[in-house]
Formats: structure tokens, sequence, C-alpha cells
């Protein structure tokens, strides 16, 4: 009987030791060597998913020894995970660990008093990578972009009717410049604001200029299937207001108040990455304004139709 003890007591041993050592081994990640010039660690392994961050060649990570569907799932030296394509690193398995020696249990005489095994040492406590979901943000949620756009407008009409006459005239080529800010809500949709300043609002050869302000939000579907090169479509309604030149018949003293009224922006175009959070941007669009104010107890409308194209910069918060 106590020969049948002292073996159970020993087998314990064994199986304890063999299983605290093989899950501390798989709690070990890898070494992975960025072999490309520059890849994106994505928040998932999907090429549309949020990016996390950019590595570069001779970077070096910690890594899951599995590859999924051609990804790598990768830790940063700031404790960010994300995936990475298995074709632009090297993964380096860690040495395997190798359960220490059991010796054999001795014949136990059938009068000796059992001895208790020695305490197998403490195994190493296992820290086993987070999940990507819960260090990465959701997808969707990336940063905030804040940047400006600077526009030429070659052409364009002003408008100004009243309930007897109808006057349209060419816009003479101005500018427009518009700072902005992006909110992502969606890979392929975002939503914010672009206040814009359109300058010198005139009829070719006309002496005085008008200045037109606009407050405008910004709903953009971007392009779903790439990340650094990408489409987009945006539509900016908003409200403008007709600034009158000093010396005309909207002026404070005279009682008229300034046009104003609902804007509405149509605009395409793409952007691209040129550095980890920075992206130029370029479009073309059209601008119709519906602006007017009550001139004697009569209305007047003083609209503003304009074909734009520009480019912008935008950067990642």
């Amino acid at each position: 009987m106590l020969r049948v003890r002292a073996s159970v007591l020993v087998m314990g041993v064994v199986l304890s030791s063999s299983l605290a050592v093989a899950g501390a081994a798989r709690a070990e990640g890898g070494t992975v060597d960025v072999t490309a010039q520059e890849s994106v660690v994505h928040t998932a392994p999907f090429d549309v998913a949020p990016e996390v961050a950019r590595v570069h060649g001779g970077d070096k990570l910690s890594g899951e020894p599995d590859v999924q569907n051609g990804w790598l799932r990768v830790r940063l030296p700031d404790g960010r995970q994300g995936f990475l394509h298995a074709g632009d690193a090297n993964f380096t398995a860690p040495p395997a660990v190798q359960a220490p020696a059991v010796q054999a249990p001795a014949q136990v005489s059938p009068d000796a008093t059992p001895v208790a095994p020695a305490a197998p040492p403490p195994a190493a406590e296992a820290h086993p990578p987070a999940s990507p979901a819960a260090a990465a943000p959701p997808p969707g949620n990336g940063p905030v972009t804040l940047g400006v756009a600077f526009s030429l407008l070659p052409a364009g009409t002003l408008t100004t009717s009243t309930p007897t006459t109808t006057t349209n005239a060419d816009a003479d080529v101005t500018g427009a410049v518009a700072p902005f800010v992006d909110v992502p809500l969606a890979p392929w949709f975002a939503v914010g604001v672009s206040p814009q300043v359109v300058l010198k609002v005139k009829a070719p050869g006309a002496s005085q200029s008008w200045t037109e302000y606009d407050v405008r939000a910004r709903l953009t579907l971007l392009d779903p299937f790439a990340s650094d090169r990408r489409l987009f479509v945006r539509v900016s309604p908003g409200y403008s207001t007709l600034s009158a030149p000093s010396g005309t018949w909207s002026t404070s003293s005279s009682g008229v108040s300034d046009p104003a009224g609902f804007v509405v922006d149509f605009s395409v175009g793409g952007e691209t990455a040129f550095g980890p959070d920075a992206r130029l941007t370029v479009d073309i669009g059209y601008q119709v304004g519906f602006q007017g104010t009550s001139v004697n107890g009569y209305d007047v409308d003083a609209r503003t139709r304009f074909l734009h194209v520009g480019f912008g910069f935008a950067l990642g918060l």
C-alpha cells in the first residue's frame, strides 16, 4: 500500500510540472522582424480594418506564433496590438522549453516511512497577450482628422432677383479657404464641420466685391476597400451669409440685412497618405447658395453658384 501511495505522489508531481511548462510555452510569443519598407498594422486581419500604426523595415515586434489567413498578430512597443501581413515580416519562434527530468521512483520498502517528495519549483507566471479587441479601438472609430482646404473658384453665377426683375451675371475668378474637422463613424463614413470663407464675390469688372461666409456640415462616403489611397464622395449642407461691401444698399444705416440662406456643396475627390497620420486631399465640386433678404417689404434674392477645384492637408489627432 505504501508503495502505491508513493507512486501516485510522484506521478502527480510529474503531471503538474509538465502542465506548467506547457502553459508557459504557450504564453510566450515569438519575435517579428519587419522586412517590408513600410507596412500597416490593422485592428483586425483585413485590409479594410482601421489602421493602428505603421512599422518599417528593421523594426522588431513581439507576436503570436500562429498565422491567420496570411496575417500575424503583433504587439507594438507601446503595448498596442494588431495584425500585420505575414509577407511583410519574418517570425521567429521562441526556443522550446525543456521539461525537467524526473527520476524514476525508488523502491519503497513496506516497512519504510514514506517521505513526501520535494515541492516542484514554481512555474513562471504566464502573461498571455491581451485580446486585440481590448487594446485597439473598435472598427470605424479611428482618429479625429483636422485639416484645411484651399479652393479655386474659376467659374460661377451671381443671381439677383426681385418681384419684377431677375439679373444673372458671371462670377469673377476667386478663391476660398475652409478649415475642417472629420470624425469617422465607420471605415467608409465620416461626419464633420467645415466653415468656409469665399473672397471677392463679384462680377468681372465690378469695382466692389462681397465676401461669402459659409458654416457647413460634412458627410463623407469613403472607399472601404483601400487604406493609403481612397476616393470619396461628399455633400456639405449649411448656412451662408453674403457680407456687403461698405457703401452699398445692404448696410446697417439702410436697415437692410445681409442676404443669407441655405447652401449646399457636392464634391468628389481622393486622398493619399504621405506620413503616419498625414493625408493630402484633392477634390472638384459645385456649390449652390439660396441667399436672400428683404428690402422695403419686398423679397430680394442674391444667390451664388460656384464651381470649385481644390486641395487640402489633413492630420490625424
